[in-house]
């Protein structure tokens, strides 16, 4: 049974690198369920970081690269792009991208992925050609490979929009030492620890709530390896195995019932009632775009289809499509189906309103 309340750790007023550099390594190295980090196969374009604060990023084109490693970033866009690549601009993009020019969430982004050591980082606003169509549809069925590859996925879950950014100071956790009375020359000076809470080892996606409002955010959970959360008050690291949080010495086993062993779970109708509870979760979110509806999941099904064996058919299972029929809009009938089509009738993908099963 966890304990509500054990010796915690004091969190800097600056995140430590060096202590993300050791979870990532230890997760790699150790868990046998989680992908170790190798050159994998890269996606289509990529920001090269460079190596240090003077080099501004640029677009890279990887057809001619062979293999390599690569962090993504798991963001909110907000109400606005700032900056994304276009047919129009994708050449300049790939001679320089001002460093000051990003928008703070990305300038952030940059900044963590150079301090990890990683010379790649995958944007999806930067490295998809967002007035393109055909490139949308292309990188949309490689996104089960662009985050299942990638070394790290970096996320700032208090970020509501690309000009938030995540990477702040923090307010220091540090208790000084306190000075007791005694004799005349024999005063003692008592050291204080940190005690970290039950609260504070909640998982980060579910604490800071402006990241789980993203229907793309779900699968792109999911289908990482290891997630890299830098929050408001300390960052956390979530991977297929456990979740490190800052402020705690201990690792805790802390991932969701419906995200625990996704990859490894059982086959048949256990696997798919993950992937039914997972569909409760992701209709509670939001898609800004209602024809996004399947394709926000759509990597996440590549991955299940492979696990189950079976035929998906517009967000439902051929082999168990009986049980896969019977959701209900969650609260009641009161949706409607908008003018623009999203899914067939049967499927719960037809309308934007959460489901139940």
């Amino acid at each position: 049974m966890d304990h509500p309340y054990i010796i915690g750790r004091a969190v800097p007023e600056r995140p430590d690198i060096e202590l993300c550099q050791e979870w990532i390594a230890k997760c790699s190295s150790e868990h046998a369920i989680c992908a170790k980090i190798e050159d994998a196969a890269l996606p289509t374009r990529l920001l090269d970081v460079g190596s240090g604060a003077s080099t501004h990023p640029r677009l890279v084109f990887t057809n001619n690269l062979q293999k390599g490693r690569y962090a993504a970033l798991s963001h909110c866009w907000g109400s606005t792009v700032t900056l994304c690549t276009t047919t129009e601009n994708v050449a300049r993009h790939a001679v320089c991208m001002p460093f000051d020019n990003l928008p703070l969430t990305f300038r952030h982004a940059v900044s963590v992925t150079r301090l990890l050591g990683l010379t790649y980082l995958w944007i999806d606003s930067l490295c998809i050609l967002q007035d393109s169509p055909e490139d949308w549809q292309a990188e949309c069925r490689r996104m089960e490979q662009i985050y299942e590859n990638a070394a790290v996925v970096i996320a700032g879950p208090a970020a509501a929009s690309s000009a938030s950014g995540f990477y702040f100071s923090r307010p220091m956790s540090v208790i000084p030492p306190i000075r007791l009375p005694g004799n005349e020359h024999d005063d003692l000076l008592v050291g204080l620890s940190r005690v970290s809470s039950a609260s504070e080892r909640i998982p980060p996606t579910e604490k800071d709530s402006i990241l789980t409002t993203r229907g793309w955010i779900v699968q792109e959970r999911l289908l990482a390896q290891r997630v890299l959360y830098f929050g408001s008050h300390q960052f956390y690291m979530e991977c297929d195995h456990t979740s490190h949080f800052e402020s705690s010495w201990e690792a805790i086993d802390s991932r969701d019932d419906y995200t625990k062993g996704m990859v490894n779970c059982s086959r048949g109708k256990m696997a798919l009632m993950r992937w039914y509870r997972t569909v409760e979760i992701y209709t509670a979110c939001n898609i800004t775009r209602a024809t996004d509806r399947l394709p926000a999941l759509a990597g996440l099904a590549r991955r299940y289809a492979k696990l189950v064996q079976d035929t998906y058919l517009a967000g439902l299972w051929r082999n168990y499509v009986i049980h896969g029929l019977q959701w209900c809009l969650h609260g009641g009938p009161s949706g409607l189906r908008l003018g623009t089509h999203r899914g067939p009738s049967w499927s719960w993908a037809s309308l934007d309103d959460p489901v139940s099963y």
